[in-house]
């Protein structure tokens, strides 16, 4: 793949002291800084909020419920990452 210039991406990535696998990760439509998961991570908290004894396997469930296509995995690492942990209730025995 050439540039207008007829600069290859190699060199271009050279120019610029990057590497191309950094360069290809660019996009440019995204502004820096943002989080792409800052949307679910709201709807996570909220669910959290409102059934706090809820854990990961049934708010992926609720999060399925509502539309979201999200592994537990990626649920799991979001709630980690917010120290979004259960709150254990009384014991029912």
């Amino acid at each position: 793949m050439k540039a207008h210039r007829g600069l290859t991406i190699a060199r271009m990535a050279e120019l610029g002291r990057v590497s191309r696998s950094s360069f290809y990760r660019f996009d440019e439509d995204t502004p820096p800084g943002a989080d792409a998961d800052m949307e679910l991570r709201d709807v996570i908290q909220r669910i959290a909020l409102e059934w706090p004894s809820y854990g990961r396997p049934r708010i992926t469930a609720e999060l399925r419920r509502r539309g979201w296509t999200v592994n537990p995995k990626r649920v799991y690492r979001i709630m980690r990452e917010d120290n979004c942990y259960v709150c254990a209730g009384e014991s029912l025995w």
